[in-house]
């Protein structure tokens, strides 16, 4: 089955009052436990982009909250990652 992209437009927005925080590879050790940590929070909107190979791993981010962007085909990608999506 082929791998489905999903981009913060699919994503229903959480709340809009926070600071949004851009996690590059938060899906890796270190983005990941930073990604934890924000969630647990509850003060920030996350925002994670992730590589092809971490389609898994960003499904189980999404469903605690955070918005997730990829996988990110290229760096241009990354270009688009932190504006505004309605």
């Amino acid at each position: 089955m082929a791998q489905q992209a999903f981009s913060p437009a699919q994503v229903s927005p959480l709340s809009t009052n926070k600071p949004l925080v851009v996690i590059c590879g938060a899906t890796g050790l270190l983005g990941g436990a930073v990604a934890d940590a924000l969630i647990e929070s509850r003060k920030f909107r996350i925002r994670g982009l992730c590589k092809p190979e971490d389609f898994g791993a960003s499904r189980e981010l999404q469903c605690e909250g955070c918005e997730m962007i990829g996988p990110l085909p290229c760096p241009l990608s990354l270009l688009f990652s932190h504006e505004t999506h309605l």
